[in-house]
């Protein structure tokens, strides 16, 4: 099955246009308790740094794991 992490709806809206209609919409996700998805094209590492960036406001770059932080991060519209 798909990756899902337990994370607070209201923090990824306010940092995420693309969360914030998702959680907005009739969608699955939208309903109260349902983990957040992650999205098949982006790993789940990298979908664990982001959410501790939009948490943190700090990111742990490697060698190997900035890039793929980077396309999650555009995948999710998440921004400074």
């Amino acid at each position: 099955g798909a990756h899902r992490l337990p994370l607070c709806k209201l923090v990824l809206a306010a940092r995420s246009p693309l969360f914030a209609a998702m959680f907005r919409s009739g969608m699955r996700e939208a309903a109260r308790g349902a983990d957040v998805p992650v999205d098949e094209s982006v790993p789940f590492d990298a979908f664990a740094a982001m959410a501790r960036f939009v948490y943190t406001g700090r990111a742990a770059l490697t060698p190997d794991g900035a890039l793929p932080l980077l396309l999650c991060a555009h995948v999710y519209d998440v921004a400074e």
